[in-house]
């Protein structure tokens, strides 16, 4: 996807570093709701197919509600981005849900000789640069969220395993003492 802003002139689509941005933000948090929402399905039920269907609910669940309410994911906050119909207003409901769909058949949008992925394409949606919305910086978030579910994976494992839980027990302590670390250096406020 080479974005050049010719074929689709009277609006600024978002480059495509930023739309890079968006999918590993977004790919992140969606995974972090996806895969939760499939590992209490898992030990509700022991189903790896309804597992890996809760995890694709949820992942569609996050794009379609942060977009349904503002037309913005945390990816997109990040970059100052949002999603628009042709008309360059809010899509429409029955717009974001093709949209969120489809995004799980367009992993391969990256390569279209559009100027837009595919989901876009099939939603009827763009997704420009607005430099006047609130940029939200979310790679902290990013990286207090990861440090937090690796202390909570430590600490499973140290009540889970019998072996090494000196080795589990210290990488838990690790892990929050960088926690803290990190969250009294970087005011997230």
């Amino acid at each position: 996807m080479k974005i050049t802003n010719t074929k689709y002139s009277n609006i600024t689509l978002a480059n495509e570093d930023s739309r890079t941005e968006n999918y590993i933000i977004d790919l992140i948090f969606s995974l972090i709701i996806g895969l939760s929402l499939a590992t209490y399905i898992y030990f509700l039920t022991y189903s790896i197919l309804l597992s890996v269907l809760a995890c694709l609910a949820g992942r569609f669940m996050y794009y379609f509600i942060f977009e349904i309410i503002n037309g913005r994911t945390l990816g997109k906050y990040q970059t100052q981005t949002k999603v628009v119909d042709y008309n360059n207003e809010k899509p429409a409901l029955w717009n974001i849900f093709i949209r969120s769909l489809s995004r799980f058949f367009s992993l391969i949008s990256f390569a279209s000789d559009d100027e837009i992925a595919i989901h876009d394409k099939f939603s009827k949606t763009f997704v420009i640069q607005d430099n006047s919305l609130k940029k939200i910086e979310i790679r902290k978030y990013l990286i207090i969220s990861f440090l937090l579910i690796k202390a909570s994976a430590w600490a499973y494992q140290f009540f889970i395993f019998e072996k090494l839980k000196w080795f589990y027990a210290s990488m838990t302590v690790i892990t929050l003492i960088y926690f803290l670390y990190y969250v009294s250096k970087n005011d997230t406020n």
